[in-house]
């Protein structure tokens, strides 16, 4: 499957969720798919053993999407990113992703009577 990574993650209400260092000071801009899987690719869960093919396999994997806009993903690479996403992400952004994983529209926001509470006008 084809994948654009330049989309731009959104949080649970359509936002687009903005981006942050690793100590939350926001960076400026926001949260792209190429963002999420590149940090994915390229750091490593506490419980990962990972032999060298696989780090191996995902630096290459991780230079193609710094290099790239869009990426072609076999079957095996979508199932491992989703699974790396998920070691690294809480439920939102690794929501999102797996949604686009799977071909699915991922910025879905609520519907009209589903209007966070800090929003609706008093």
């Amino acid at each position: 499957m084809k994948l654009d990574l330049t989309q731009v993650i959104n949080d649970l209400y359509g936002d687009p969720i903005p981006a942050a260092d690793a100590q939350g000071k926001l960076t400026g801009g926001d949260v792209t798919v190429r963002r999420v899987l590149r940090i994915a690719l390229t750091t490593k869960a506490q419980s990962e053993k990972n032999e060298y093919k696989d780090q191996l396999e995902r630096f290459i994997l991780a230079l193609k999407m710094v290099e790239n806009d869009e990426v072609e993903l076999e079957a095996d690479q979508i199932v491992n990113l989703k699974k790396w996403v998920a070691t690294r992400y809480a439920q939102l952004v690794t929501g999102r992703i797996c949604m686009l994983l799977e071909g699915k529209a991922a910025d879905a926001a609520p519907g009209k009577d589903e209007t966070p509470p800090e929003r609706k006008k008093k």
